[in-house]
């Protein structure tokens, strides 16, 4: 049986562009698709990207319109990731905003120094920023910037004296010592807070700071107006013997 070898037919492939070649099931051979460069060069498109009046609250590119991109391309600066979803419309997305797993908490953090923050085990849930310890910390202790102590480093609510009345948060994770790093729980969030070692939660008490164990809270069932200043928050929970971490809304006077 004759064979007939399989031709090849060419055409022309001169252009302006650099193009990618192809060949069809027949073996004719075309070049009309341009190859575009993945990463984005073009200066006057960056500039319009990197402009941050050109993008609103909702992160929707409202700057001149952008043309001349392809579906695919990309840029990145230290603020931002920018794409194309369709030819000539870019999102951008935060870079500083990264997931933070330790155990079941998860945090959210925007340039590692704050984030929002849940935990699936304990419940705990809100605001925390990322703090210097002066002391080793446990989670869910009563924290202050003790007067009169080292800038910068935060530690256990005293029993006394003047800083004793003046908590500002409550240590979501734990501090092995003097100088490392931890996150603290504040204001407004829903976190785990320390009771004295007598005390069990009751939902809806007051918490105050402890006159008799640093970092830990004592609670009242009604207005404590001679420990005002004392205040950390309310109970969200019962707790589930003396001295375990409970639940609580925590806040500042």
């Amino acid at each position: 049986m004759d064979k007939q070898v399989n031709k090849v037919i060419n055409t022309t492939l001169i252009g302006t562009t650099n193009r990618a070649l192809e060949a069809d099931a027949n073996g004719l051979e075309t070049a009309s698709k341009d190859i575009v460069i993945g990463k984005l060069t073009n200066a006057t498109t960056i500039a319009l990207l990197v402009n941050a009046a050109n993008w609103s609250i909702n992160g929707v590119y409202t700057g001149t319109a952008i043309t001349g991109t392809f579906e695919g391309m990309y840029y990145s600066n230290d603020d931002y990731d920018f794409w194309v979803y369709s030819d000539n419309v870019w999102h951008r997305k935060e870079r500083k905003a990264v997931a933070i797993i330790i155990g079941t908490l998860t945090l959210i953090s925007i340039g590692g120094k704050a984030a929002l923050f849940h935990d699936s085990a304990t419940g705990d849930q809100g605001l925390a920023t990322l703090e210097t310890a002066g002391e080793a910390l446990a989670k869910g202790e009563v924290l202050v910037c003790l007067i009169g102590g080292t800038s910068g480093k935060l530690t256990k609510c005293p029993t006394a004296g003047v800083s004793h009345s003046t908590p500002v948060g409550v240590a979501l994770t734990s501090a092995a010592a003097d100088g490392n790093t931890f996150w603290m729980a504040g204001s407004g969030s829903k976190v785990q807070v320390l009771p004295e070692a007598g005390i069990t939660a009751a939902f809806g008490n007051i918490l105050t700071t402890s006159p008799n164990t640093a970092g830990t809270v004592e609670q009242d069932a009604n207005v404590p107006t001679t420990k005002h200043w004392d205040e950390v928050g309310h109970w969200a929970a019962n707790g589930t013997g003396n001295g375990a971490l409970t639940l609580a809304f925590i806040h500042f006077n």
